[in-house]
């Protein structure tokens, strides 16, 4: 490969940055952390992934960087990986007995509604986007997001985990757009297709407008 090859190959390899908001994993004290997940993608040559992480424990942590991630400041980082507890339809912060500590899925898309074109948001939160998918369409044209994604409840810490960083790998080199968010699912059903069966992954891609 000449340098001008190689240099037009570097501009145009579609690097898209990872804003993660991530809770305390309570009751598992040895599951500390998804940042290794994004450790990994920012040494992954060539792609360098960048990542912003933040820890929230409370809601008003968590509204605020999610409204943070959404500023055209943070543009460089168009996915979202939220890294919580979750249940259907719903994140939950602290212990996830108390109503305060859960925000659910339509809170999020008129916290995020009309701020999100181009982008991804992607849950590694149980359950929570295993609804209807008239539901999560209607989230997509509420936050005019490109793609939202999430699994189920049967994986557990490293499958979840190994899952994540398919998923976010898979759009790297893609643009952000139907046909590029579709082009990372078949990168991600040809590397992980057993996973995506047994965590009842979801993934849903916004039409065309």
């Amino acid at each position: 490969m000449g340098i001008a090859q190689g240099r037009t190959l570097r501009r145009n390899r579609h690097v898209h940055g990872i804003y993660c908001i991530e809770g305390d994993w309570w009751g598992k004290p040895q599951q500390s952390s998804v940042r290794p997940v994004m450790e990994m993608l920012r040494q992954w040559s060539p792609y360098d992934v960048p990542f912003i992480h933040r820890d929230v424990a409370t809601r008003g942590e968590f509204d605020y960087y999610l409204n943070q991630w959404s500023q055209v400041r943070f543009k460089k980082y168009p996915i979202l990986y939220i890294a919580l507890h979750g249940t259907k339809g719903a994140v939950l912060f602290g212990d996830g007995r108390s109503d305060a500590n859960k925000v659910g899925l339509a809170e999020i898309g008129e916290a995020l509604e009309g701020r999100c074109k181009g982008r991804i948001i992607h849950f590694g939160s149980c359950d929570t986007i295993s609804i209807h998918g008239n539901i999560l369409n209607g989230f997509l044209r509420r936050t005019s997001a490109l793609c939202i994604s999430g699994y189920g409840d049967k994986l557990n810490w490293l499958e979840a985990s190994a899952l994540d960083i398919l998923w976010l790998a898979s759009f790297q080199g893609h643009a952000r757009n139907k046909r590029g968010a579709l082009a990372a699912m078949r990168r991600l059903d040809q590397s992980a297709s057993s996973l995506i069966k047994r965590g009842q992954m979801t993934i849903k891609v916004a039409s065309p407008t």
